[in-house]
This record gives C-alpha cells, structure tokens and sequence, in this order.
C-alpha cells in the first residue's frame, strides 16, 4: 500500500470498536523485563526470525518506562515508543479477530 492511498481493505477502526477493543490504562510491573537484553536485534533481523518478535510481543507491549527511564530519554522517542506499543496492541486484537 502506498502512503498516498489511505484507503483500506477493511474498516479496522470499526471493526476494533466492534470488538469492544479498549487500550489497556493500568500499568503493570514489567514482566521479563531483563529478557529484553538477551535478544540480539541484528540477528533477529538478519535470520527474519519472526518468532522471536512474536515471542516477545507480549513484553514489548506490555513495557512500562519508569519515571526514571521516561527523564533521560528523548521526549520524542517516548512518544514514538508508545505508539508503536499502541500500534503493536491494535495489530494483535486485529489479528485475533482474523482469525
């Protein structure tokens, strides 16, 4: 799909809503946070290994960045680190619903 075109195959916002889709607003302790440091990313991305990303979805969207974290990095980076939580989140609802 190109950037310019914005329509889509299906209408995912209504089809979230209809699902009762909702973000999750409680924040709950990290869970295998120091997982996290045992992936090695270039690999991941050099063997395409989707089950690795698939194995620590769960993790990377369920995150929560402590005040601490959230200070020293860059504003913007938060906030795309988030969204990208958000986007993860919507993706997995949506792909459950496929299913």
């Amino acid at each position: 799909m190109w950037v310019e075109d914005c329509r889509w195959h299906y209408d995912y916002v209504r089809l979230a809503w209809d699902s009762g889709f909702s973000f999750d607003k409680q924040k709950q302790p990290n869970p295998d946070k120091n997982k996290i440091c045992l992936i090695d990313i270039d690999r991941v991305v050099k063997e395409r290994d989707v089950a690795t990303v698939e194995q620590f979805l769960s993790i990377v969207i369920g995150y929560v960045l402590d005040n601490e974290q959230a200070e020293i990095l860059d504003t913007n980076f938060v906030k795309v680190f988030r969204m990208s939580q958000l986007a993860s989140r919507v993706l997995t609802i949506l792909q459950e619903i496929f299913r």
